[in-house]
Parts: structure tokens; C-alpha cells; sequence
């Protein structure tokens, strides 16, 4: 399960905890990730994320909301800008899903010449 909140703030990151200690109260062995949203990676205060961090499974960057920016554009800004926290924890890289194949390898090609090999596709 990867759990999305494109909206969160780091005061609400203490619910998610919550939600994720009840989620695994229901389903102990159950795979728990979080998908952060950009401002939250970019935030400077790590602690929200290192509390994240050890509640769940896996954290996830979510490149899905690139709006009216260039996928390709706004993928190599985020990841660029974000490398630090992707591997200091582990990250998954969340793209989004394009029919056009040449469009999709190229968003996955962005993502692994960065040293990120653990990516998923949300369709």
C-alpha cells in the first residue's frame, strides 16, 4: 500500500503516523509506504520525515503532480534537487504512466542517470 497526501503539511504528518499504527493493527505484516509530497521533501525540517521514516516500509517521492510543467522539465528538477533525501532514505521515485512509450523511458532514463534505481509507475 503506498499511501498518498499531496496536501500534507509537516503538523499533519503525526496523523499519518496515526493512520499507519492502524493500518498495521488491522494487518501487522502489511507494507506501508508514504508518498511525500515535494514541499515536504523540501522542507528543512527533517525530523517530520525521520518520524515518517521509522513507521513505515518505504518512503516515496510523488512526481505524479507535475501540473502544467514539462514531465521531463519538472522530473529533473525534483530529483536533482531532492537527491540528498532520495538516497538518504531510501526513496522510491513515483512517476506517472504516458501511453507514448518514448515519453515514458524517457521520464525512467531521468530517474535511473541519477543513481535511482528503485522507481514505480502509477497509472
Amino acid at each position: 500500500v503506498i499511501l498518498l497526501a499531496p496536501n500534507i503539511k509537516e503538523e499533519q504528518c503525526a496523523e499519518i503516523t496515526h493512520l499507519i499504527s492502524e493500518i498495521r493493527a488491522f494487518v501487522p505484516d502489511a507494507v506501508i509506504g508514504f508518498a511525500l509530497p515535494n514541499s515536504l521533501v523540501e522542507s528543512k525540517n527533517a525530523e517530520a520525515i525521520d518520524a515518517l521514516a521509522k513507521e513505515i516500509n518505504f518512503l516515496a517521492l510523488d512526481l505524479t503532480r507535475y501540473e502544467d510543467v514539462d514531465p521531463l522539465d519538472f522530473t529533473k528538477e525534483s530529483v536533482g534537487a531532492m537527491l540528498y533525501s532520495l538516497l538518504r532514505y531510501k526513496m522510491r521515485v513515483i512517476i506517472p504512466f504516458f501511453e507514448e512509450s518514448e515519453k515514458q523511458n524517457s521520464i525512467i532514463s531521468t530517474v535511473e542517470s541519477s543513481g535511482i534505481s528503485n522507481w514505480q509507475i502509477i497509472k
